[in-house]
């Protein structure tokens, strides 16, 4: 017997902000992920990023909670090479 397994996703992205959604589902269980990103330009070369991802699975294994959570906080750096054409 053939197990059915149902896919979907969905994404956007512009200026370095980000947000996708999946999810996955058969007979017995369904996981689903959201993430969220956002980049904000400081100077030049410095950008503050935060993100924030939820998975869930509806029948998790013993012991485990059925929703975790992840949380960034990130401090980039852009390093530019002068011998690069600009963008």
């Amino acid at each position: 017997m053939r197990k059915q397994l149902d896919r979907g996703a969905l994404r956007f992205d512009a200026r370095g902000n980000h947000a996708a959604a999946t999810l996955e589902s058969g007979k017995n269980n369904t996981k689903s992920a959201g993430n969220v990103a956002l980049q904000v330009k400081m100077s030049t070369t410095l950008a503050l990023a935060a993100g924030l991802q939820v998975t869930h699975n509806s029948k998790p294994p013993v012991g485990a909670k059925p929703t975790d959570t992840l949380t960034t906080l990130n401090l980039v750096y852009e390093i530019k090479n002068a011998k690069l054409a600009p963008e």
